[in-house]
């Protein structure tokens, strides 16, 4: 198996800083499944979107807090 974790973010702030943001919360779900899952180290994949992949729009708070996500994909091989 492989286990990619996608991070991202609403469109509040700077660019730059909402990137560093997913990709810390990524690297987070990372260590965590890391420390608990019986994988191999390399078979995680971290990355933040920032605020590049919204799934709505970013004008009210409910559309923001869709926008506020991590999804989770496994891979079977």
């Amino acid at each position: 198996c492989r286990v990619q974790v996608i991070s991202n973010t609403d469109a509040n702030g700077q660019a730059k800083a909402l990137l560093e943001l997913s990709a810390r919360r990524a690297a987070a779900v990372i260590s965590h499944l890391a420390q608990n899952c019986s994988l191999p180290g390399t078979a995680y994949t971290a990355s933040g979107r920032g605020m590049y992949n919204p799934v709505a729009t970013n004008t009210t708070d409910d559309n923001k807090k869709k926008n506020r996500r991590t999804e989770i994909i496994i891979f079977q091989r």
